[in-house]
């Protein structure tokens, strides 16, 4: 994953932190769901 890539997913990740689902309908790839959903849970955790 690029740097690029890992900032879009935390941008998103940041702004959907309430709905980590939400978070991952951004997200095609299962590789880069999991990685935001991780993010995601982190965040609100």
């Amino acid at each position: 994953m690029t740097t690029s890539n890992i900032q879009s997913v935390v941008v998103a990740c940041t702004e959907c932190m309430v709905s980590c689902e939400r978070c991952a309908d951004h997200f095609i790839g299962d590789a880069e769901m999991e990685t935001c959903l991780r993010l995601c849970l982190e965040c609100a955790g």
